[in-house]
């Protein structure tokens, strides 16, 4: 029997692939999807076991789980009838720096409760550092770092003391993790909003001084108005200062490869100089990350607006949800288009390093919440959401997905 197999490094490579479909359009109206429904629900739960006898890969009414493997069960079922050709996915990541405004305004209660639009924001973005591969390196510039003064400009008002430089994230419990995270905990709401000199500051700064491979993302999160030009200059009041020359700069960053997505927070929609959103959502236009179907003056912007939403906490956590979920899904895995692929005898199995490895079980369901995996309605070879969760956050795990073995050779080999 020929074996048909695709083998993927699922860690990281999903960002891209869902990114890449968000383009500029000829006009806004066009904008293409940045997938902001509903976010991944992943699971961080137990790994279920399989339950009674063997494995069944069958393609329904098949048993939940998974089932570790030793190193010699690998090779035993990789034995089974199983040789033909291999392809392999090239390991991409992506590399993400946050702009989060710590302005005064966030101390204005958020809409739904919660606490403070910073108690807010800083939850849900904790929250939403968690369901980010290990692999995606990820960084953090806060703004403004002083006080801005009235009358006269502040240098510096944007540094490094507000800053963790981007380094991949590495699984739970690592130190970049925890920089992140300890960053955001002791963050001080501060006077001005040099959003300009932000941006700036992470593209060279963050961006432009990390090593590493993979594209380049910008996130930026604001309740509205700049209210200093670039340069530090003198506070505008709470009034806005230009924005178009921050949306330039969002516009020649996107031509050098770098995408800006764009959170509005509450606030955005009124100010002393009126609405802010439009130009948040020509920001995210021009950024490469416009909503389907969107208009830049409403009422469906092209960033993500969190105005409208009667409960903060829950808007900006799905709007983060959204973002990242397009991070982590390295989950789905096409077949062979060419040749016949007979559903009943598909194996998969997934290395985690280590000698470590299972055999991961086909649940019969789509969408699976728990350990497994399903073909989807596209027939795709969709991962479940808790194992997908531990395959991205898993440096270096690799996900083999075998068509045409012999199923009942495998089983044999649990007896």
């Amino acid at each position: 029997m020929q074996r048909r197999t695709l083998t993927s490094l699922a860690i990281g490579c999903g960002f891209l692939a869902a990114l890449a479909c968000s383009s500029n359009s000829e006009d806004a109206d066009g904008a293409d999807d940045m997938n902001t429904g509903d976010d991944l629900s992943f699971s961080t739960g137990g790994r279920a076991s399989g339950s009674g006898g063997g494995p069944t890969s069958g393609g329904g009414g098949a048993t939940n789980g998974s089932i570790a493997l030793t190193p010699a069960q690998v090779d035993s079922i990789r034995e089974q009838e199983c040789t033909g050709t291999s392809t392999e996915a090239e390991q991409f990541p992506a590399v993400l720096e946050l702009v989060v405004d710590v302005s005064a305004s966030m101390r204005d209660p958020a809409p739904g409760g919660g606490g403070t639009k910073w108690d807010v924001t800083q939850r849900a973005l904790i929250q939403a550092l968690e369901k980010i591969p290990a692999s995606v390196a990820v960084g953090l510039q806060l703004f403004p770092t002083s006080d801005a003064r009235n009358g006269r400009s502040n240098p510096g008002c944007v540094d490094a003391s507000g800053n963790v430089p981007i380094e991949p994230l590495g699984p739970f419990g690592s130190s970049q993790r925890a920089l992140l995270e300890d960053l955001l905990r002791r963050a001080t709401l501060r006077l001005g909003t040099p959003t300009h000199d932000a941006f700036e500051f992470a593209l060279e700064q963050g961006l432009g001084t990390y090593q590493g491979i993979g594209q380049r993302f910008m996130l930026v999160i604001t309740d509205g108005a700049p209210t200093q030009l670039q340069g530090c200059g003198v506070l505008n009041g709470a009034e806005s200062v230009a924005t178009d020359p921050i949306v330039e700069s969002i516009a020649e960053a996107a031509a050098l490869g770098v995408r800006t997505f764009i959170i509005g927070s509450p606030g955005s929609e009124v100010s002393p100089s009126g609405d802010m959103r439009p130009w948040l959502s020509e920001a995210a236009f021009e950024g490469g990350t416009p909503l389907v179907g969107c208009s830049l003056n409403g009422p469906d912007f092209c960033h993500l607006d969190m105005t409208e939403a009667p409960d903060f906490s829950a808007a900006l956590t799905q709007g983060l949800g959204s973002i990242t979920a397009q991070v982590g899904n390295g989950c789905t895995f096409d077949v062979p288009s060419d040749e016949d692929i007979n559903r009943a005898a598909t194996s998969l199995i997934i290395e985690w390093g280590f000698g470590q490895a299972d055999l991961i079980l086909n649940t019969g369901n789509e969408p699976c919440s728990g350990d497994g995996w399903s073909w989807n309605s596209s027939g795709q070879v969709q991962l479940c959401d808790a194992t997908c969760s531990r395959v991205n956050l898993t440096a270096g795990a690799r996900v083999s997905v075998s068509f045409d073995c012999d199923i009942q050779g495998i089983e044999e080999i649990f007896k």
